[in-house]
């Protein structure tokens, strides 16, 4: 297969939704910049990848993190449709709640306030005339596109601008889990997962919880004293070797695991063909393993690419990382991860709730984390 990467704005540069840049684009909006590079990517590949030995007509967009977000988003994107027939998210799902157009712009005439151009006669010169340095120095990019719509549930705070995805009503037409439910999204296979222990690795700078009750006091702050209460009921600290395990577990769970399994279900009742996955590798380089981060966001890349090699890791892992291509690379070819003698991948649905579990050894795993994750969906839905 051929691999196609490319840069796209984030951050201020790609997800700032303004009146005065609105009033600049043939559509009448702005915001998602970001997702208009990827696809300006997409028609790039419709146009000049025969030459290169690829098929136009065979295209699986994929990506980790802040990028599986962005599939997500060309699920429902109505301008993407026919520019890729197969999806693949690694730790991002798009069905939890995005800004508005209304709240976008809001914060956006606040962040021009800030900048000095908040009175001026064309705002958007004005911000252009303003050095980048000091615009990321204002609006740093960390922490604002990564961050899953509806929170901050990475660092435990809120960053002072959240510059991400935003239902603009062109680009992104509506909350992403209503077009979901309405069928209104991309027919294609739709391939994504997450990882066992996504929350360690944005806890690493973090200052750690060290009792019960400055567990809880973490809970509060992020969640607000009701909500609080119930993920505290959710993830007693009685269930784990630590407070800081279980608040690290509260970030995982919430921010990616729980949602990327909503964004699976809503996906399947639309009729798609869904695969999903967890990772449940710790990684086993030993210069990380010291900081115990178990399998965090983003140990599966590495296996994925393969980049990782015997010099580091053994052969089992190797053989992992093998696996993990052969099914990577089946669905990129037919829509479908499955074949040879590797254990059968079984589509999943709301109703058996089927994945597969990525170890050294591969397993199925049925009802993964359901019984908070169905708290965590009843918090989703009282976004809305």
């Amino acid at each position: 297969m051929l691999v196609v990467t490319a840069n796209y704005r984030v951050g201020v540069m790609g997800f700032f939704a303004h009146e005065a840049v609105s009033a600049e684009s043939a559509d009448g909006v702005s915001g998602n910049q970001g997702i208009l590079d990827q696809r300006m990517v997409m028609q790039w590949v419709q146009s000049n990848i025969a030459p290169f030995g690829g098929d136009p007509n065979n295209v699986t967009i994929f990506g980790e993190s802040a990028g599986a977000f962005d599939v997500c988003f060309h699920m429902v994107s109505e301008g993407s449709r026919g520019l890729f027939q197969g999806a693949l998210g690694e730790s991002g799902g798009c069905t939890t709640a995005l800004r508005t157009r209304s709240e976008a712009e809001a914060e956006a005439d606040v962040f021009a306030e800030a900048m000095g151009c908040g009175d001026a006669s064309d705002v958007a010169a004005c911000l252009r005339a303003v050095p980048v340095a000091e615009l990321l120095m204002e609006a740093p990019v960390d922490g604002a596109i990564e961050d899953p719509p509806g929170g901050d549930f990475y660092s435990g705070g809120t960053p002072r601008w959240q510059f991400q995805a935003v239902v603009d009503g062109v680009v992104i037409a509506d909350q992403p889990r209503t077009l979901f439910d309405d069928g209104n999204v991309a027919d294609v296979p739709y391939m994504l997962g997450s990882n066992s222990d996504e929350g360690t690795l944005f806890h690493v700078l973090q200052a750690q919880v060290e009792t019960e009750g400055e567990y809880l006091d973490a809970l509060e702050r992020r969640f607000g004293e009701t909500v609080a209460a119930q993920v505290a009921e959710a993830y007693p600290v009685t269930d784990f070797d630590s407070p800081q395990d279980a608040l690290e577990r509260v970030t995982g769970d919430g921010g990616l695991v729980c949602s990327v399994r909503d964004t699976a279900k809503r996906a399947a009742a639309a009729g798609l063909d869904v695969f999903l996955y967890n990772f449940d590798r710790p990684i086993p380089i030993p210069a990380l393993q010291a900081l115990n981060l178990g399998a965090t966001h983003g140990a599966e890349i590495a296996y994925v690419f393969g980049s990782v090699g015997p010099d580091v890791i053994d052969a089992d892992d190797l053989a992992l990382s093998a696996t993990m291509q052969r099914y990577w690379g089946r669905f990129a070819a037919t829509g479908d991860p499955n074949g040879s003698n590797d254990l059968a991948w079984p589509m999943f649905s709301a109703d058996d709730d089927m994945r597969l579990n990525f170890d050294l050894t591969l397993s199925t795993v049925q009802d993964f984390r359901s019984d908070v994750c169905a708290l965590w969906e009843s918090i989703y839905d009282s976004e809305f």
